[in-house]
Formats: structure tokens, C-alpha cells, sequence
């Protein structure tokens, strides 16, 4: 009845360095997927796209949906092309979807080893004791939703059977990089040895989504503070990292 499509062999860091691998590996395959989907008769398909990468550089806080979509990373573009193509396949083929466009998700169990993922590559180098890594100055603004508000909101995206497709799924607030390492130094109890490099060109440097249209037509909201989150995601990096 459903399927929910959450694979991707890219991450923004990467996707510039090798384009053709980033069209090939994710709108090629997924096309693959919706041709699958068409053929048995799936009902729905639930896509996660990017809530920061698709806008690139905002020209209005918060971004919602309707925000222009200039993406700066490859990543980016492949994620807003297949939502066009999810598009075409439902004026084709009548085929159901939703794309949720998360902001930066975190939480217990993602990879404090990965190189995506701020909340939990930091805390897995508190858990080592390592150097915390930072891209510019620290004052970069992202807006982080909870794990478990995140699926919430993807379920009811599944579920519902609304007149929008797309959905931003965010706290709808911003911050910074160094706010995030401050509330990380009080959960950790201890101090943090941060070296800032040069920045990115393609990190944007402010952007946190309007999650209006999604409390509204699916009622979501998110409900885990950015603290207690942290907080949560700590205790099972503290248990799992060595």
C-alpha cells in the first residue's frame, strides 16, 4: 500500500565532487522505483527530500514550501528532481506521494561516526574525547527537529489525504552551531575543545522552515525540545561510542 523512500548514496558534502554519481545513484534508481510502483499498483509513496539544500540561500525566514528553490549542492538539485518526477508520475499514472522536505534531523541512533549530522558527530567527539570540527565561525543557523517528531509527522503525511504534497517538517526556529555546542557542553558536563575551519561554499549561512502548512493540515507539531533532545541523543552515544 505504501512505500516510504528514504535511501540516498550522497550526502551535500560529497555530492559536488562527483555529479553524475549523484544523478545516477538517486534520480536514476528512484525512477527505477516509481516505475516498480506503477506496476504494483502501490497506493502512496512517502518521499524524504531536504528541507535546507532545495531552497539554497533563503530570501525569507522562515522558508515555506513556496520559497524559490536555487540549490547550491548537488545533492540539492537530485532531491528537488525527483519531486518533479514524483510530479509526473502522478499526472501519468495517478500515482499518490508526499515529500517531506525534514530540516536537520537528529536523535538516538544516528551515526555519531558520520560525517552528517551535527548533533550527533559532535557528541560522539565529546564521547571520545576528541576535537569538535566546525565549519566557519559557529554562527551558521540550522533548525533541528527530533527523531520521533520527524517519523510522527512522516506518518501522518502517509495517512493523510490532503491537497498539499510537499511539507516541511522543522521546529520553524533557528540556531547556531555554537548555541548547539553550548547546550551539548552542559548535558556532557564537561568542556569542549572546538577548532573552527574555513567555512563551506556551499553551507547556507541562515535557514530554519515554516512548518504552518504541516500543523495545519496534519496537525504535527513538534514537541521535543532542543535540550531534551540533545539530551536523549547523548545518553545513547555516552552508551554506545568506545
Amino acid at each position: 500500500d505504501l512505500v516510504f523512500h528514504l535511501i540516498g548514496a550522497t550526502v551535500p558534502q560529497t555530492s559536488n565532487d562527483d555529479p553524475i554519481f549523484d544523478v545516477m545513484s538517486n534520480v536514476v534508481e528512484t525512477i527505477h522505483l516509481l516505475e516498480q510502483c506503477v506496476k504494483m499498483n502501490i497506493k502512496k509513496i512517502v518521499f524524504l527530500s531536504s528541507g535546507g539544500t532545495v531552497y539554497g540561500i533563503p530570501q525569507m525566514l522562515p522558508v515555506s514550501e513556496d520559497a524559490p528553490t536555487n540549490p547550491l549542492c548537488s545533492y540539492g538539485i537530485t532531491k528537488l528532481t525527483i519531486e518533479k518526477y514524483l510530479y509526473l508520475f502522478h499526472h501519468l499514472y495517478g500515482l499518490s506521494y508526499a515529500v517531506i522536505r525534514p530540516s536537520n534531523p537528529y536523535g538516538p541512533r544516528q551515526n555519531p561516526k558520520g560525517i552528517q549530522g551535527a548533533v550527533a558527530v559532535f557528541l560522539g567527539r565529546v564521547a571520545r574525547g576528541e576535537v569538535i570540527e566546525v565549519w566557519g565561525d559557529g554562527e551558521i543557523i540550522r533548525d533541528y527537529v527530533f527523531v520521533q517528531d520527524l517519523v510522527d509527522g512522516i506518518y501522518r503525511a502517509a495517512i493523510s489525504a490532503t491537497s498539499a504534497c510537499v511539507y516541511n517538517l522543522g521546529s520553524g526556529e533557528g540556531y547556531s552551531l555554537n548555541y548547539i555546542l553550548e547546550i551539548i557542553q552542559g548535558v556532557a558536563g564537561c568542556k569542549l575543545t572546538v577548532h573552527y575551519a574555513p567555512a563551506r561554499s556551499f553551507d547556507v549561512p541562515r535557514s530554519y522552515l515554516d512548518n504552518r502548512r504541516a500543523r495545519q493540515e496534519l496537525g504535527w507539531s513538534p514537541k521535543t525540545t532542543l535540550k531534551t533532545g540533545i539530551a536523549e541523543t547523548w545518553k545513547f552515544v555516552r552508551s554506545n561510542v568506545r
